[in-house]
């Protein structure tokens, strides 16, 4: 008797594991190079490998720290517009946007590396004078679709009506 209570617990807690969802980040940066003292912004990716959906919840402030080698290194702090909770379905992922400012005396090719929501480690190519017309974003911020009620109900109701077929 003793040891099917053990079995159960030790089935409960494998079946437990395996339906408990982990998300996974990754942080895209520009490709471009970026203005020494310049802002520009990168993209935390929420991917959920699990089939079912997951809440997460996103810190408004990210602290990181800039490195060009081992003795020059930077605090900063990727900023987002608010701390954010969202749901990421089974399978999928979701973008979200955050905003650092280079300290001046940055540059060259220099290490961004977070500990929170998760270690990490992303590379970018950092110049003085480069001017851009536009700010230097990552490449994925084209994902983001406008949140605005015309694009919702674009998306939602796209080729699935058209003006001479009957709805009836």
């Amino acid at each position: 008797m003793n040891s099917n209570r053990w079995l159960t617990l030790v089935l409960g807690w494998v079946w437990l594991a395996l339906n408990c969802s982990a998300v996974v980040y990754t942080l895209a940066v520009p490709v471009d190079v970026v203005d020494e003292g310049a802002e520009f912004r990168l993209d935390l990716v929420v991917l959920n490998p699990a089939t079912i959906a997951t809440e997460v919840t996103l810190s408004a402030v990210l602290v990181g720290k800039l490195s060009a080698d081992a003795s020059r290194h930077w605090p900063v702090e990727l900023r987002a517009a608010g701390q954010q909770r969202v749901w990421v379905d089974g399978g999928g992922f979701s973008v979200h946007e955050y905003v650092v400012t280079l300290p001046v005396g940055a540059l060259g090719r220099l290490v961004l590396a977070i500990a929170h929501p998760v270690a990490g480690n992303v590379a970018l190519e950092v110049q003085a004078g480069v001017a851009a017309t536009t700010p230097v974003q990552a490449p994925l911020h084209n994902l983001r679709s406008p949140q605005t009620a015309e694009t919702v109900i674009q998306r939602t109701f796209a080729r699935r009506f058209s003006a001479h077929e009957g709805v009836f």
